[in-house]
């Protein structure tokens, strides 16, 4: 116990040792003189006051599922899981028949089959025929025209196959000329008539059509035909590639054509051989709000032994999208021209070495062939369309064009007949065109066309100003009228500066719907019963008309 106190003792002197008194230095406080405390006004904020609605009630709701049975006098059935189906495809009728007769013996037959929906193979039938027995001051004039057409297509994959078969033949008298009697020409030695003039043509075609994994597109497209048994042959193999590059859209267009005339051994006409090339690469780009079709056509003829080259533009601008259009630019088109394509403009030519009875035939003095050219059109052009409403639109386009064996008839008499040659000249030719298309309500329509034309030369049998309308009128699909108006102007006739007087025809047709099955209709034909000259020596044939009904099955 004394060692505890001790011990405290001596840590008590050790602690005053240690410590030390606080040294508090003098501090001088400066007082400013003239301060003066300021309290500023209050002003109230708002005088109205604010009252907050903070009840909020309470939307919680607690339920429980009780599990009871009910006893009911009767039982449901339940209901069965609804089923979508799909729009019902209409029904199609995959053959047609249609047969007509009317004012001046006329008798019209037409007859279609094609193959039911099927998106592997599908194939076609089409027959027609027309014919009439017109007699002018009691001698034959009338026409007969028969068409068949055979089609089948298959799809496999990503490619296309189609083949077809073409056959018409077109026949028709010289003009108030000639006889149907048999002994009359049969007394001749001739077989067939030699006042009819005759055209048969048979085409057998193939075409191939085939989209790459690349999107590179492909269509090749062959056919060989024939024209009055092997009076003019044709071998034609033309081939389209196209593929966008860089968002360019690029095409290539390969065109081969082989014509032989007079192949046929009978004939005393000296063989013709004629061969064409043509290449053309083309593309489309935009620049400055402009769309530009830019090619290049480039074309060898044989029978001239030369190449011709020809830039193409055509430059589109929409001032306004949907509603105002123009474009223009340069083009260049080129046409053969071939016993086929003269018979389908004028089947009145002369059809020397065709094939055919002709009265003369064994003479030197009037036995001529055709002429068959190239007619070449290098033209600028400048076109816009202007959608006037939602219901009408208007297109119009001029055009000027530098013409290399520009295309016209030359009437020749001989002693037998009078027919027509194919005639060329070198022109410049001004072309206008209007169009005008307006769905006024839903029963009528009207549509204008009109063409003028403008040479420096005169050109025989041409007329330089047509004009159509046709103003549609349809009932609720069940009875359609339809009324057109058709103009040409004056043509000069050869050398002998006779114009041919303008013509002016009104056409009437009637088309009744009775079911999807059957209808009929009534064409009324040159109504004003106009006999003017189409041609020289060729007159119109006046007012005729056709009775027809239609069934499908």
């Amino acid at each position: 116990m004394m060692k505890n106190i001790n011990l405290i003792i001596i840590l008590f002197f050790l602690s005053i040792s240690v410590l030390s008194a606080q040294n508090l230095e003098t501090t001088n406080v400066n007082v400013v003189e003239g301060f003066q405390a300021e309290i500023p006004e209050s002003s109230r904020l708002n005088e109205n006051a604010v009252f907050a609605d903070t009840i909020k009630k309470n939307r919680v709701q607690d339920y429980e599922i009780i599990n009871s049975d009910i006893n009911m006098i009767f039982k449901t059935n339940p209901l069965k899981a609804a089923v979508v189906k799909e729009d019902k495809i209409p029904k199609l009728f995959s053959t047609s028949i249609s047969l007509g007769t009317g004012y001046r013996n006329t008798s019209k037959v037409l007859f279609s089959f094609s193959s039911k929906r099927s998106k592997i193979l599908s194939y076609s039938l089409y027959l027609d025929h027309f014919n009439n027995n017109i007699k002018i001051d009691g001698k034959e004039a009338g026409k007969s025209v028969n068409n068949l057409l055979l089609n089948v297509k298959k799809i496999h994959n990503d490619k296309t196959h189609t083949i077809s078969l073409d056959y018409q033949r077109i026949g028709l008298f010289t003009f108030g000329i000639g006889t149907s009697d048999k002994d009359s020409y049969s007394d001749l030695g001739f077989t067939n008539n030699p006042y009819y003039n005759r055209f048969s043509y048979t085409r057998l075609s193939y075409s191939l059509s085939s989209i790459f994994r690349n999107e590179l597109r492909h269509k090749t497209i062959f056919f060989v035909s024939d024209f009055n048994e092997m009076s003019e042959n044709h071998l034609h193999l033309s081939s389209n590639l196209y593929k966008v590059l860089n968002d360019v859209p690029i095409s290539l267009d390969f065109d081969v054509n082989s014509y032989l005339n007079y192949n046929n051994a009978d004939f005393s006409f000296e063989r013709i051989a004629t061969n064409t090339i043509s290449f053309e690469p083309y593309m489309s780009i935009s620049r400055y709000g402009i769309d530009f079709d830019l090619g290049l056509e480039m074309c060898y003829l044989s029978d001239e032994s030369s190449f011709h080259l020809f830039p193409e533009v055509k430059a589109s601008l929409d001032l306004v999208e949907g509603v105002l259009l123009i474009y223009g630019g340069l083009r260049h088109t080129d046409k053969r021209n071939t016993l086929k394509s003269l018979s389908d403009i004028n089947p009145y030519i002369h059809s020397y070495g065709t094939n055919q009875s002709i009265l003369g035939q064994n003479g030197t003095n009037n036995i001529f062939f055709q002429r068959l050219s190239n007619t070449e059109y290098n033209e600028v052009y400048f076109s816009i369309r202007n959608m006037l409403s939602d219901n009408a639109v208007l297109s119009a386009n001029i055009n000027y064009a530098r013409v290399n064996n520009f295309l016209h008839f030359i009437l020749i008499e001989d002693y037998y007949y009078k027919r027509f040659i194919a005639d060329y000249i070198d022109i410049g030719q001004l072309h206008t065109n209007v169009h005008y298309l307006n769905n006024i309500n839903r029963i009528i329509s009207l549509e204008l066309n009109a063409d003028y034309y403008q040479w420096n030369k005169q050109v025989y049998h041409t007329p330089n100003l047509m004009l159509d309308l046709r103003i549609p009128i349809n009932f609720r699909e069940k009875i359609k009228l339809t009324k057109s108006f058709s103009f040409v102007g004056e043509r000069l006739s050869n050398d002998t500066q006779i114009d041919l007087s303008p013509l002016f025809q009104i056409n009437f047709s009637l088309d009744y719907t009775y079911s999807k099955q059957l209808s009929a209709y009534i064409h009324l034909n040159n109504i004003t019963n106009s006999k003017k000259e189409l041609l020289s020596s060729y007159r119109s044939l006046g007012f005729n008309g056709v009775f027809g009904v239609n069934y499908s099955f």
